[in-house]
């Protein structure tokens, strides 16, 4: 039950450091999965094909349009990832330093730019590719 509590925490520090602006679903919930994970941690899974249903940017937006539980299982699995790949190269630093972008009213591509030094689309193409070798 604790690491309900850390991913409930995790969406407020989220909401707050982003000053409500949209970011997309798949950073907030990776980072609540990510809390949860530190809070209650589990074995980590391997990424690739059969872990990574969706493209990255097709969970930009909420998740609850996805069909059945495993695949909103597996949405939740694949947002932790990208938000570990942040945190393994920038340091927790990195997703705060998007959020402080996007809060000042940064589009998201924009501050994640600034941010981390990367084109999103870059990151999320790599990030995608990544996943189907």
């Amino acid at each position: 039950m604790h690491h309900l509590y850390a991913a409930l925490r995790a969406h407020a520090l989220f909401h707050r450091a982003s000053g409500g602006a949209r970011a997309p679903t798949w950073l907030n919930e990776g980072f609540a999965e990510l809390a949860k994970l530190e809070a209650d941690p589990r074995p980590a899974l391997r990424c690739g094909p059969d872990v990574h249903l969706f493209p990255l940017k097709g969970l930009e937006g909420g998740f609850g349009r996805i069909g059945n539980h495993k695949q909103a299982h597996l949405a939740y699995l694949e947002a932790r990832h990208a938000v570990e790949e942040i945190v393994g190269r920038h340091g927790p630093e990195g997703v705060r330093a998007v959020l402080a972008e996007v809060s000042r009213g940064a589009p998201f591509p924009v501050a994640f730019e600034k941010a981390l030094g990367i084109e999103y689309d870059a990151f999320t193409r790599s990030f995608d590719a990544e996943a189907h070798r």
